[in-house]
């Protein structure tokens, strides 16, 4: 997905009280969060099978990756372009030339025809040759328009009244022809936080409807309001990460609902129109860039992921008042009567109705995933495959304006390009083959690792694990790190603080399984990085490559260095990246593979 090239500051991770690089003498209870700081005071030599591999990955040749990667005649990589393409013949030649074996599509046979010159040759027994190229069909929307109608049915008579786009409400992502038509609920603030003691769907069903809310939360900087907690005010009201879910729309969407309308709640807040205008003032500090509005998907739906979420839009107060008006309601009154008492007030609306109709227009084009492994060396662990990933496409070229990606993401598949040379030329081999995957369309929806989870090159229930190496190449800032740390609310001590080096320093997203976390802390005994290891349970945490394996119950990790104020803008430039942070990055990918590559079951 194509975000417009603004500065975004996201908050990644949160740090706690130090853990000692030996076990300590007592051991950690589990939910101290000082079991997730990993500080390493020597690193051990590595194991002699993997030293070569090891010692290959080098900030040198990873520099030389992420400079043809990100060079200008490549456009900016992005997905189903020539300069993409390129770029996938590029990484596509330099496997082939470390001898990884292809794993794409099988070579394709021409039939022997009418005009053949002879027969066709004989099909050679065995599995098919296959290519470096997985071809992922995508369907490019043209055109999309929507309207919306709401209204009531009664004994006494029927109302109703159509609703514009931009006008009366933004619904971002039109993608197919379709109409919606569902009963309408209010549920206050669209909040679940069962510690907090809140449930704004209690009492009310909300399955197979469309559900109202109000946004932020009930009186956040009053300290009486259970959403005063800091943690809980930075949730409903604080920015978020990029194509991270909503936890409102996680809610809804965990309940059945089909749609979320989202209102100001607050009347001096800023309505659509205002919202609308907002977007289209230039800001003459930055270069004026016309990104256009280009949109990609899979043609078949894939299965949806968390940040998918559900069709969610903002709706002005003009046309909330005449949603709840209908059912005799006020929504200034409706939100007085949340804030006032501090409790819950989510209603039926008793005979309403919405209908959202859209009509999209679309052609088709493709892409294409370069995929390489390496055979397993265990007569049965080789038929098992852990999956290393990076996305290869960036955003392309708006006018003179090339948005290069030297870290996003041409630094995480350098990264990936020396841990499949180290793999290759080394003489050990692991117990489990080694898949090395580099996605298209990560930035349009996670397109090429969508299609893979759905046309594998081995079957999922034999892939052991995923590693996804996106954005590798900058670091943190003392000030910035410090600032994490206060806004999770997790104070990090002094003498913490200045064991860590910000230059080593990473947060780094995983599965909550004992074996990824192992695999972690053995790896980094030899590589030192200052590690915050985030476990999620459930959904993976963060929008990138890793998401379609958590989403099949495969055990992941995300790694991911840092973000910058170049982020998605032309100022993500080659010169910018930290090769040394790249090298040991990949070195401790490299080493985390081999883990879980040579883990017997």
């Amino acid at each position: 997905m194509r975000i417009h090239p603004v500065i975004i500051l996201v908050a990644i991770g949160c740090l706690a009280a130090a853990a000692a690089a030996q076990a300590p003498a007592t051991a950690p209870r589990p939910d101290d969060p000082s079991r997730q700081l990993v500080l390493v005071e020597q690193p051990k030599p590595v194991p002699a099978p993997w030293r070569a591999g090891f010692d290959s990955i080098t900030a040198a040749d990873a520099g030389i990756w992420i400079r043809c990667l990100s060079a200008d005649a490549l456009e900016g990589r992005e997905t189903a372009t020539t300069g993409h393409e390129a770029a996938a013949e590029f990484v596509a030649a330099l496997l082939a030339s470390w001898g990884v074996a292809p794993a794409g599509d099988p070579v394709r046979v021409a039939p022997a025809g009418l005009f053949a010159a002879g027969p066709a040759a004989p099909r050679p027994a065995g599995p098919p040759a296959r290519t470096y190229f997985q071809t992922v069909p995508i369907r490019e929307i043209r055109s999309a328009t929507s309207r919306i109608t709401v209204g009531r049915s009664s004994a006494a008579a029927e109302q109703a009244r159509v609703f514009q786009p931009d006008l009366d409400y933004q619904f971002p992502r039109v993608r197919r022809t379709e109409v919606l038509r569902a009963p309408v609920v209010f549920a206050g603030y669209g909040i679940r936080e069962t510690a907090a003691g809140w449930d704004d769907y209690r009492g009310v069903d909300v399955k197979g409807k469309v559900v109202l809310i109000l946004n932020g939360a009930p009186r956040p900087d009053d300290p009486a309001s259970p959403f005063h907690q800091p943690e809980l005010k930075d949730k409903y009201t604080g920015a978020r990460p990029r194509r991270t879910a909503s936890p409102k729309v996680a809610a809804a969407r965990e309940l059945g609902a089909l749609a979320v309308l989202q209102v100001e709640s607050d009347p001096a807040g800023r309505d659509v129109a205002a919202r609308v205008l907002d977007g289209r003032v230039v800001d003459d500090s930055k270069p004026v860039i016309d990104t256009g509005d280009r949109e990609l998907e899979l043609p078949e739906p894939a299965a949806p992921l968390p940040m998918d979420m559900l069709p969610t839009l903002t709706v002005s107060r003009e046309m909330a008042a005449y949603i709840v008006g209908l059912a005799g309601a006020k929504l200034d009154g409706l939100r007085a009567d949340i804030d006032g008492k501090l409790q819950p007030a989510s209603r039926e609306l008793a005979g309403v109705t919405l209908e959202l109709r859209s009509e999209v227009t679309s052609a088709l084009t493709s892409s294409r995933n370069v995929l390489g492994f390496v055979e397993g060396s265990d007569p049965k662990l080789k038929d098992e495959v852990v999956v290393i990933g990076a996305h290869l496409d960036h955003l392309g070229h708006y006018g003179p304006y090339i948005f290069n990606g030297a870290d996003d993401n041409a630094s995480g598949a350098a990264g990936l390009l020396e841990i499949a040379q180290a793999y290759a030329t080394g003489a050990a081999k692991p117990k489990r083959s080694v898949l090395f995957a580099f996605w298209t369309g990560e930035e349009q929806g996670l397109l090429g690792s969508r299609y893979y989870a759905d046309h594998p090159f081995v079957p999922m229930d034999r892939t052991a694990a995923c590693v996804n190496l996106d954005m590798l190449g900058r670091s943190w800032t003392k000030e910035r790190l410090e600032r994490v740390s206060r806004m999770w609310g997790i104070g990090l001590p002094e003498d913490v603080m200045a064991r860590i080096k910000v230059e080593e320093f990473m947060a780094l997203s995983l599965s909550e399984t004992e074996a990824m976390d192992a695999a972690i802390r053995a790896a980094n005994s030899h590589v030192g990085m200052a590690l915050y290891l985030r476990p999620s349970r459930g959904a993976a945490a963060g929008g990138s490559d890793h998401a379609p394996f958590a989403q099949r119950n495969i055990p992941w990790t995300f790694f991911f260095s840092a973000m910058t104020e170049d982020y998605h803008t032309p100022g993500d430039s080659v010169d910018k990246v930290e090769l040394e942070r790249v090298e040991r990055l990949a070195r401790l990918a490299f080493l985390t593979s081999v883990e879980l590559a040579e883990k017997s079951k």
